[in-house]
């Protein structure tokens, strides 16, 4: 069965709802919607796991890998105002305020 975003948001939600307990959370969900398509128990760990993995996905694409140049710019421009934001230095280098250093 496939699930629109909008199930998954209500299947989490009561999933939350009953202290992550997949058995309290597919009887809730089949007690307010009767008439929707009622996911196994074990659904509603899958859709958690999923959301957790897209996020940790997300995160990682919005990371920049810096390279020497752009460390010594960032570095240059705390040397000639200390008081500079981050902000201030990513869009001035237009860079991300995630970025991690290519090692």
């Amino acid at each position: 069965m496939v699930y629109s975003k909008s199930d998954k948001v209500y299947m989490l939600m009561i999933y939350g709802e009953c202290r992550r307990n997949s058995r309290a959370a597919r009887d809730l969900y089949a007690e307010r919607y009767p008439l929707r398509n009622h996911p196994g128990r074990h659904y509603f760990l899958r859709v958690e796991r999923e959301l957790r993995q897209e996020r940790v996905a997300e995160e990682h694409e919005r990371t920049i890998i810096i390279n020497e140049d752009t460390e010594i710019n960032v570095l240059a421009s705390v040397e000639i105002n200390p008081s500079v934001s981050i902000r201030e230095i990513a869009s001035e280098l237009d860079t991300g305020r995630e970025t991690k250093k290519n090692s």
